[in-house]
């Protein structure tokens, strides 16, 4: 059985740094993008889940979303001041991603309709990353 050349193993391990250091960057821009698309999705679910709660009638309650510095808050109630805050359901979410638009959504009890409609700019700095939007029936577009 032959060994190893010091050659054949130094260029091995120049292959495997070349192939890591052009890989890592790749993985790592495909990763950042997963996780925006991700929190993107969970302010998604988290309208629909309001949509439902509210449709449902839930609680005889309206239902909404609230949009906080640092989580998303599913709450109870016909505004998120005047919410019944036992039944919130919060998600602590990425300061990596910006949401402009309202602060806050609230769907109708029986019917699921959104009070408004609404719109939302979600950034990455200056870098538009996508848009959520609710017509004023309901329907959600992202």
């Amino acid at each position: 059985m032959r060994g190893f050349s010091l050659l054949e193993i130094l260029l091995s391990l120049a292959l495997f740094a070349v192939l890591f250091g052009v890989g890592a960057p790749l993985l790592s821009g495909a990763y950042a993008d997963f996780s925006l698309r991700s929190e993107e999705a969970r302010f998604v679910n988290f309208l629909r889940r309001a949509e439902h709660f509210a449709f449902s009638n839930v609680g005889e309650s309206p239902h909404g979303v609230s949009l906080q510095p640092d989580s998303f808050v599913l709450f109870r109630g016909s505004s998120y001041v005047s919410r019944e805050s036992e039944y919130d359901e919060v998600y602590e979410r990425s300061s990596r991603l910006s949401f402009s638009g309202p602060s806050e959504i609230i769907f109708s009890q029986r019917s699921g309709f959104p009070l408004a409609a609404s719109d939302w700019l979600l950034t990455q700095g200056d870098i538009q990353v996508g848009n959520v939007r609710v017509n004023a029936y309901g329907a959600i577009f992202w």
